[in-house]
């Protein structure tokens, strides 16, 4: 479970984000201010496990990106 999702851009240029869980769109070419911070995420967001969480940008520009998460560890009753 994703809590957190925080994007820093570290530069004077405005990229767009793209994230992604699998082949859904969590967050599609939202535009990055010059040097600022953006929370993403609103709710918590649920990642099974061996799923893929991908974050694309539209440039090479220098962005820092925290993630608060809760892994909870599914038991297998025999």
């Amino acid at each position: 479970i994703i809590k957190s999702l925080r994007v820093t851009n570290n530069t004077g240029n405005t990229p767009t984000i793209t994230i992604k869980n699998n082949t859904f769109n969590i967050v599609n070419l939202q535009t990055l201010s010059a040097n600022a911070s953006t929370e993403i995420l609103t709710l918590p967001l649920v990642v099974e496990g061996s799923k893929l969480l991908k974050v694309t940008m539209s440039s090479g520009d220098s962005v820092t990106i925290g993630i608060t998460y809760l892994n909870i560890k599914k038991e297998v009753t025999v």
